[in-house]
């Protein structure tokens, strides 16, 4: 991918997936790929994981794996988008861009237009307004594919989850956070944010994370607890995720990440 820096190549982690792509987990630092290699019906793949080092686009391989990462994420809802009035308006440009990296010559359809939009607002969009809106962009930008990767890429970075590893919280422990919600994880903090507000209502340094505790699962739902603060001042809280094994793995690899840089 071009990556020259040896502190940008600590932020991509090999991501273990098992089954059906699902996620399992990083690979830790420790691990011998043969013999992970070695089990049935594994796949690796490359994730970057932090988000500290600038970014560069002198690389085609470079530029399409991040796209496709971020778009993903955008995609799912996972990146939170303001748009309590004119979500079109917001949205509009950003379709537009997808609708150029797929070098398509003719206007995008109602179905297109459907696959640009984020997952949680699919049901909240006019699509003839949206559709309107978006060729309007497209009338205005003769971007190539390389260029609207880039700028997509660049919108990104200004949204609120823009670096932060995502997870849907079905339910917590604490009782003064609305759920469902989101928990948003770098190597720094754990951050709980509400997807309607886009307000931050739970943050904890993952430098007090003492200890980790996966739950079995209730009504079908695993939990993970989590053990932090001082030892004169121990707090806990537990969250239900259907990812709760990976969030647990993924969180102990950004801890050691942490330390060891």
């Amino acid at each position: 991918m071009g990556i020259r820096e040896p502190l940008e190549m600590q932020e991509f982690a090999i991501l273990l997936f098992k089954g059906k792509g699902v996620l399992v987990r990083p690979l830790y630092r420790n691990e011998y790929l043969n013999n992970v290699m070695r089990e049935t019906d594994v796949e690796l793949h490359s994730r970057r994981l932090t988000w500290d080092t600038p970014l560069h686009y002198d690389n085609e391989v470079y530029i399409s794996t991040h796209y496709s990462q971020v778009h993903r994420d955008y995609l799912q809802g996972k990146l939170l988008i303001h748009t309590q009035s004119q979500a079109e308006a917001v949205l509009a440009p950003l379709a537009a861009l997808q609708h150029l990296s797929r070098e398509i010559g003719y206007p995008p359809s109602e179905q297109d237009l459907l696959r640009y939009v984020p997952q949680p607002l699919q049901q909240q969009v006019n699509l003839k307004i949206l559709g309107n809106l978006v060729k309007s962009q497209l009338a205005l930008k003769r971007y190539s594919r390389r260029a609207a990767h880039i700028n997509f890429i660049e919108a990104m970075k200004h949204l609120p989850l823009f670096g932060y590893i995502v997870y849907g919280i079905l339910r917590t422990s604490e009782p003064m956070i609305v759920t469902p919600c989101l928990l948003g994880l770098n190597h720094q903090h754990l951050i709980l944010v509400d997807p309607s507000s886009q307000e931050q209502c739970y943050s904890i340094p993952l430098k007090d994370v003492q200890k980790l505790r996966q739950l079995s699962p209730l009504d079908n739902t695993p939990g993970l607890e989590l053990y932090y603060g001082s030892s004169a001042s121990p707090q806990t809280i537990w969250f239900e995720l259907p990812q709760a094994q990976e969030l647990r793995h993924t969180l102990i690899f950004l801890m050691e990440h942490s330390t060891s840089t």
